[in-house]
Parts: C-alpha cells; structure tokens; sequence
C-alpha cells in the first residue's frame, strides 16, 4: 500500500505542478459556483456555466466557451496553470465539462463530446514579440489572414493489426505522432503490427497564414508572420482578408528543408474571433 504522501505524488503530471485531481475539483468547483453578478446577495441566479452547459443541450452546439479573466477571477492559480499547460490542462477541463453535462442533462445520449474553447487571455502579444519562453503555453496574438490552405485530413487515432493473430488495438495520436505497438498483448509477438488505414480516425485539418497589423510594424520593417493550424470545427472559419484574434498553444516544430534542418513555430488554434 502507498502512502498517503506516495498516492499525492502519483497524481502530479510529470515536469508540471499539476495535481490531477485537485485541478479537476477546482475547475468544477469554477463551473458550479462562478456568477457574472457582482451583487453576492443575488442567490437566486443561476451559474454563468451551468446555465451554458443548459443552452449547449438546447442547441446541441458542443462547445464550451471559457472566459480566461472568469478563471482568473475565480481562482488565480488555476489560470496559471492553464496559461502554461494547456496541452494537460485542456483535456482535463474536456473531462469536467463532460461529466457534469451528464449530470446535467441525463436525457442526452448522442454520445457527443463537448470541448472547451478558452478566450479572452488577460496577457496579449505581438506577433513580434513571441519568444522561446513562450512555447507550448496559451497566448492570445492579433493579426491579419493572408493565406488559407485546403482541408487536410488528419489522423486522430491510428488503428493496428497484427499479422501473426490478427488482433488488432487502436492508438491515439498524441502532438501528430503514433507511438507504434511494439508486441501484441494476444500473441506475444514482437515488431507484427501493420496500419490499417481505413479503419483509422480522421479529422479535418487547415494550414492557416497570419501577417501582424500594419499599425504594430515599426517603420522601415517587413511585417512578421506566423503558421496557424486549425482543427474540426474552426476549419473554413476565416478567409484571407479577416482580421482576426486567435488564442492557441504556440508550438515549435522541427521541418527539413533542402537538407537542413530547420524549426517552424506553430499555433495550434483554440479560438479565432473575427474582428470587424
């Protein structure tokens, strides 16, 4: 048996301060308790998010919209933390959100997954002024869409079988790579899977083209640019020409170009707002 000390210790995302229990507890208790009313008297209103959670039932659009200064306001090092983990905060969030849907509404059974969409990030940046130390954190940047790129199809889930038993186990994709089994859990054998490509999962996916503002370009400068990638529902969501505001995990991402070796920084889009 573990301590209770070991048991604490086993619930920490590696090389982060997340406790996965407590994050998720602490993002329900935000949900079921956080109200737009200043008046703390008013204990007849409903949660801002319970009533949200209410409308996506009623209109059956699956998305979640997360007011990042609503989670700052609530609980500070909460927010934190999801500004610098998003990519283990947001599902945990994903699982929270889902649960108390069910909860909620026990007469759904569509089987749909509600995700959640945050905005609204307190700290924004100029596309020129995004730095190393931003990489793999929430940021919030304005820009200028210049170049949109045909609907790519990409791989959610991989699906193996094994060619000595047939057995097959699917895999999920995590940051677009496929860890591939190594032995069957039926047969033993090792180094026998092959890809069974359709019977694998796709999702939509877009390539997206950012140019910073004119007004943001210092005199005599180039403007900066930034790839976007979008996903499922934000794919076709903005045409060349829009003035946009995205929230997304900055990402860097190593290419090979004419034989070297080169790193592409990335956002992996959450939300676009257009602005008029």
């Amino acid at each position: 048996m573990l301590s209770a000390s070991e048991q604490q210790l086993t619930q920490v995302v590696w090389g982060t301060n997340i406790n996965t229990s407590d994050a998720q507890q602490r993002f329900k208790n935000f949900l079921t308790n956080f109200t737009l009313s200043k008046d703390k008297s008013s204990i007849n209103e409903m949660p801002h998010y319970m009533d949200q959670l209410k409308q996506i039932n009623e209109t059956e659009q699956y998305v979640l919209n997360l007011d990042c200064k609503h989670l700052n306001e609530h609980d500070a090092s909460l927010y934190k933390q999801f500004i610098n983990f998003p990519s283990e905060m947001i599902p945990y969030f994903d699982a929270v959100v889902n649960q108390m849907f069910k909860e909620l509404c026990t007469e759904d059974d569509s089987g749909n997954i509600i995700q959640v969409r945050p905005f609204n990030i307190i700290k924004k940046k100029l596309l020129r002024h995004l730095e190393p130390e931003d990489i793999d954190k929430l940021i919030s940047v304005k820009g200028i869409v210049i170049r949109t790129s045909d609907i790519i199809p990409e791989m959610k889930e991989a699906h193996f079988k094994c060619s000595a038993c047939n057995h097959r186990q699917c895999v999920p994709v995590y940051r677009a790579k496929v860890e591939h089994p190594t032995e069957c859990g039926n047969c033993k054998t090792r180094h026998s899977f092959d890809v069974i490509h359709n019977m694998c999962q796709f999702g939509d996916k877009q390539h997206i083209k950012l140019q910073e503002v004119q007004e943001n370009v210092p005199d005599g400068d180039t403007p900066h640019h930034i790839q976007l990638c979008a996903f499922e529902e934000l794919v076709d969501y903005v045409r060349p020409g829009d003035r946009v505001e995205i929230v997304g995990i900055y990402r860097a991402q190593g290419m090979r170009l004419n034989s070297i070796r080169r790193t592409m920084k990335n956002v992996f889009i959450t939300y676009i707002d257009v602005v008029s």
